[in-house]
């Protein structure tokens, strides 16, 4: 199960700029400030003596008559101070050099914090939420802020690739994204644990955190680094509260969530929800810290066509005359995204860096739609008796659930799996359909360790591949 690592992945961008711009954006404001006390001096002295035919001191003449210049100068200059000002609050995003050697489209995986520079398409929504993260009000729910989308609308993607590099640029501490799971309080305990420097055992954070929900806001003081600094807590498929925890843990894990946001005015939430299990969130007695969801829209053909061409063409590659707006075209299934995004991935490999997609490499990998499909079939093709397909669909079956009327991915432990089964999941790793990773826990007595798990990659591959639908 990787969604308690996703963020560890990212690249750490460097501090350096931007505590300069931080002192260079604090020195213009005080410059600023001072600019118009000298505007409402010379306005006052412009004014009080415009009108005066009576003699007046000759320094006060030479003030008087410089004052209306000198007003036109510092309205010229704070305007452009302003301009200063937004920049260094607002700066551009960094220019990234992506290796040529390194795959542009992550597949059926949600981008990470270090693909940031070949995620296209979301930037105005991007910034959008950035700009709600910063202007939240002082109630708890006002500094909650949940995500919410049909499964493949790229909500993970909008927040690891597109918000998440962003904070950081603005000094943000940004505690690395986790999925509740079954357990969510120690899903959190893991990744404050890595926050913090990951020295300490993720089983003695869980023992702090469950001595009661005012224990988090103590934990996440010590992440601050500055009395002003703001604290993101980012989490990915927030919905599994309701599918995967229990009552007791996911209300033990929310109060403590409530109870930070409530003590840390400087802490802000950030989590991802599917649409169509935001109803039964709703029906927890939490649900006033849902009151303003942000739904992630559908992208246009513009912005399809961006995600297709632009980050390919960082690695030199291009497409073929009218093969684009092809592609775009049979972009129109619920699970567009996931399935355009493993299709790319596909033609990377055919073409490689510096080649050109054609419509015969397009065409051979089955387009959009058969892409998935076609890579599910090889790789069950593959197997040799007796793990043919009966037997890797009753494999796949354990990794799956079902939730309000739809097919939803169930992690495995990789320790219930018997030989044969390990083998076929195997195969699915290497064909990139199920992923696998370790992630930090601890048992109920405290002490921590690593387990493996694994997930299908994405949901896709339910209702795209026939033998599993």
């Amino acid at each position: 199960m990787t969604n308690g690592t996703g963020a560890g992945r990212g690249a750490r961008v460097s501090r350096g700029p931007a505590r300069g711009r931080c002192r260079m954006r604090h020195r213009v404001q005080v410059v600023l400030q001072i600019m118009l006390a000298l505007v409402a001096c010379l306005l006052g002295i412009a004014t009080n003596y415009a009108t005066n035919a009576a003699h007046v001191p000759w320094a006060l003449e030479v003030i008087r008559r410089g004052s209306v210049p000198a007003i036109g100068v510092l309205v010229i200059a704070m305007v452009v101070g302003q301009v200063v000002v937004y920049r260094l609050e607002n700066p551009a995003p960094e220019q990234t050099d992506w290796p040529r050697d390194r795959i542009p489209y992550p597949g059926l995986d949600a981008y990470s914090e270090d693909e940031a520079a070949v995620y296209f398409g979301r930037e105005t929504q991007a910034a959008e939420l950035t700009r709600r993260l910063h202007s939240s009000g002082p109630r708890p729910v006002d500094r909650f802020l949940l995500l919410t989308g049909a499964s493949g609308s790229g909500k993970s993607s909008l927040v690891r690739a597109g918000v998440m590099p962003r904070l950081r640029r603005r000094r943000w501490t940004v505690v690395p994204t986790f999925a509740p799971g079954s357990n969510p309080l120690n899903a959190l305990a893991a990744s404050l644990v890595v926050a913090v420097g990951g020295t300490e055992p993720v089983g003695a954070m869980v023992r702090r955190l469950r001595q009661g929900p005012d224990r988090l806001g103590a934990e996440v003081a010590r992440l601050r680094g500055g009395q002003f600094r703001r604290i993101l807590i980012v989490i990915d498929q927030f919905e599994e509260l309701v599918t995967l925890a229990s009552e007791r843990e996911r209300d033990q894990f929310l109060e403590a969530l409530e109870a930070c946001l409530r003590q840390e005015p400087t802490v802000r939430v950030l989590a991802t929800c599917r649409v169509d299990l935001l109803g039964r969130l709703l029906g927890t007695r939490h649900a006033y810290l849902l009151q303003h969801p942000v739904m992630i829209g559908t992208l246009s053909r513009a912005q399809l066509a961006q995600v297709v061409e632009r980050p390919g063409a960082l690695v030199g590659i291009s497409f073929a005359p009218g093969l684009v707006e092809t592609i775009v075209d049979d972009t129109g299934t619920d699970d567009a995204l996931p399935l355009l995004a493993y299709l790319l991935q596909e033609l990377y490999f055919v073409s490689g860096p510096g080649g050109t997609v054609t419509e015969e490499m397009y065409r051979g990998l089955g387009g959009v739609a058969g892409a998935l499909a076609r890579q599910a079939d090889n790789t069950v093709a593959a197997l040799a008796p007796p793990n043919g397909i009966e037997f890797a669909l009753r494999v796949l079956l354990k990794f799956v659930t079902f939730e309000e009327r739809d097919l939803a991915r169930r992690p495995v432990r990789l320790s219930e799996l018997a030989d044969q089964e390990r083998y076929v999941v195997e195969a699915f790793i290497d064909a990139r359909l199920i992923r696998s990773d370790a992630v930090d826990g601890a048992s109920e007595d405290g002490s921590g360790h690593r387990e493996a798990y694994a997930e299908v990659t994405h949901e896709a591959l339910f209702r795209q591949w026939a033998p599993l639908r």
